[in-house]
């Protein structure tokens, strides 16, 4: 219904929804396909919030995989968009992924460096 009425930030609402109930199902791989069509449509349309969405989601998915450096590509990306807009609070919620990921992947020394910009 929204695809029909041109209702493209609708869609991506849609898309980033059903991505957060297949993660919640176990269907990790469908919701990362689905994150990524959010993702593609949020950044055509100039979503930025839903743009940082995505991506946190995305890096998210991509710790569950295993595959941390993926995942802190996605939260690198987010993070850069946070300080460009100023927003202190989504920025802290991204050294917190990053913080984490670091962490399952032992690299302590990042770790503290995020622990002491989270403090900053």
């Amino acid at each position: 219904m929204r695809e029909s009425a041109g209702d493209e930030f609708g869609v991506a609402e849609c898309d980033y929804s059903m991505a957060q109930l297949m993660a919640a199902e176990g269907r990790m791989d469908e919701a990362v396909d689905m994150h990524v069509t959010a993702l593609e449509m949020r950044r055509r349309i100039g979503d930025r919030m839903g743009v940082v969405e995505s991506l946190g989601r995305l890096g998210a998915c991509m710790g569950h995989f295993g595959e941390f450096d993926r995942a802190l590509e996605y939260f690198d990306e987010c993070l850069d968009i946070m300080r460009s807009g100023k927003d202190r609070v989504r920025e802290g919620k991204c050294l917190v992924n990053m913080g984490t990921t670091y962490a399952e992947v032992r690299r302590l020394t990042r770790v503290l460096k995020t622990c002491i910009t989270l403090l900053l």
